[in-house]
């Protein structure tokens, strides 16, 4: 798969880190196809994915400040039951770490160059 045939959906609340994230990706050769900010519209666009060409999410671990980390981790679930070939990426501001997908720590400073390493190890 070539880079301009990868196409991301991102899945994070705050919109400045969404933007963000949109451009960093779309610089760097691949296409955003979509972007959500709540639990409720990530599970809804989930099982669109199919019909989207979606090959890759970053999940943001906290969409809700108070259920810390639940979101991401339901919403992993939900992508693995419905598209278990999609690439996931894992962002969060605090550890939402397990061996199973990339993560991407938000508060490091060289959090650009950790992005793109993930995005290069699931080719």
């Amino acid at each position: 798969m070539t880079e301009n045939e990868r196409k991301f959906v991102i899945i994070e609340d705050d919109l400045g880190w969404q933007g963000t994230l949109k451009r960093f990706i779309t610089r760097n050769g691949y296409m955003v196809v979509g972007s959500v900010s709540t639990l409720r519209d990530a599970l809804e666009i989930i099982p669109r994915f199919g019909e989207m060409g979606v090959t890759d999410v970053t999940v943001d671990g906290n969409l809700d400040e108070y259920r810390r980390g639940s979101d991401g981790t339901e919403i992993i679930k939900q992508l693995e039951a419905v598209s278990p070939e999609i690439r996931i990426i894992k962002i969060a501001g605090e550890n939402f770490y397990d061996d199973t997908h990339p993560f991407v720590d938000k508060s490091d400073r060289n959090v650009a160059a950790l992005l793109l390493e993930a995005i290069s190890r699931m080719d």
